[in-house]
């Protein structure tokens, strides 16, 4: 089943920026600029195409923050298919699975956001 989705000038010159690298990409822009939501979008197209399992972290200052923004926007994004309960206290688990990863010196692909 095909989907249509929507997407800005910011997902546009983002997803730009990342066909030519992998290793950084940098968004600017003011609040409530579209950043995350589009950031979002192109992380979840991106995760959806590759080959092999990667492992996409959002991250940011405190979990409250994630909740009220990128948490938000990906429940938008994803609409229906977004699973709630699938979510519950994932918010510390994903961060201690980082902190171990790190740890234990992974070289593997680590996408953060």
């Amino acid at each position: 089943m095909e989907q249509t989705v929507r997407t800005s000038k910011v997902f546009v010159e983002t997803a730009r920026a990342w066909r030519q690298t992998e290793r950084y990409v940098s968004s600017c822009g003011g609040t409530r600029s579209g950043k995350t939501f589009a950031n979002l979008q192109l992380l979840y197209a991106v995760g959806c195409r590759d080959k092999k399992p990667t492992i996409t972290s959002v991250v940011s200052e405190t979990i409250p923050h994630l909740k009220r923004g990128a948490i938000r926007d990906f429940q938008q994004i994803l609409g229906p298919a977004f699973d709630d309960k699938a979510w519950e206290g994932k918010e510390q688990l994903e961060a201690a699975i980082i902190d171990q990863l790190a740890d234990w010196g992974y070289k593997g692909h680590l996408t953060l956001y």
